[in-house]
């Protein structure tokens, strides 16, 4: 996902430095005015061939055009995503890809426990009260997926996780005691990892942040800008636009300022344990 994203941004760059339209591209390789827009912000999967006659178009040179044959050799390489085809949204596929290639994640939860740290029966738990006409068979699927995401936190580079939790998703019930306190316990546990720091914002903390859910996903290249993705029950949505990222940022920054510190956040989620006991 992410080597789309950065050939969309270069077609965008060398059509604007053409002088061309995104309508011109269109008309001149007899294809509709969304597909040339859609493969420059990377909505849709990039052919050899389009890519080809664009580049041609744009008078592109030898090496800048071996830049982007190098990117699409390497976008071709299956992932382990790819074998839920059909079994998962493409913006949830596309989510993983985004997360399996950055090198930061910045999340804030304010309603559960975010995904990569959830227990298997937190996470099926949570899965059947949101997706209330799922089938069993698709439930288990999620569940799945999402176990197999997990493995960012400790792949030999792992992700670095950044993660503020309300203090809401902390107390939330979604399940019995049992449960309850085996999640809490996956909290500790991960918080020990080298890679993942835990927050809490309690409710005696101020906060300015009345959003959802969001995540920033930075990357370890600065040529690929961060990202947000936003949950919601509207639809879930990628965030692009610099201006409006830069404020995701700001929020964050904020809520990480006003919430606990990383021992103190982890004092708390342990007493949390005893409270299940």
């Amino acid at each position: 996902m992410v080597r789309r994203r950065r050939v969309g941004m270069l077609l965008r760059q060398y059509r604007n430095a053409a002088r061309l339209t995104a309508q011109q591209v269109a008309d001149e390789l007899d294809c509709s005015l969304s597909k040339v827009t859609r493969m420059e912000t990377a909505k849709v999967p990039l052919q050899r061939r389009d890519v080809r006659d664009m580049l041609t178009m744009y008078g592109v040179t030898d090496e800048q055009r071996q830049e982007i044959v190098d990117l699409l050799g390497d976008d071709k390489s299956p992932r382990w995503w790819h074998a839920y085809n059909g079994l998962i949204t493409l913006k949830y596929s596309n989510l993983i890809a985004l997360e399996a290639d950055a090198a930061q994640l910045r999340w804030y939860e304010p309603q559960v426990i975010p995904g990569l740290l959830q227990t298997e029966s937190y996470a099926r738990s949570t899965i059947r009260h949101t997706r209330l006409k799922a089938a069993p068979r698709d439930v288990e699927t999620r569940v799945e997926v999402r176990m197999t995401r997990q493995k960012l936190l400790t792949k030999e580079k792992p992700v670095r996780l950044i993660a503020v939790l309300d203090e809401a998703a902390l107390r939330r019930r979604i399940g019995d005691a049992s449960l309850m306190r085996a999640q809490y316990e996956r909290l500790v546990e991960a918080a020990e990892l080298p890679n993942v720091e835990l927050r809490v914002l309690t409710f005696d903390r101020p906060s300015a942040c009345t959003t959802g859910p969001f995540t920033l996903i930075d990357f370890p290249d600065p040529a690929d800008p961060t990202v947000v993705y936003v949950e919601s029950a509207a639809g879930d949505q990628t965030v692009e636009k610099p201006n409006e990222v830069r404020r995701f940022g700001y929020v964050f920054d904020d809520l990480c300022a006003n919430a606990l510190g990383v021992d103190e956040s982890v004092k708390f989620i342990q007493a949390l344990i005893q409270d299940e006991r």
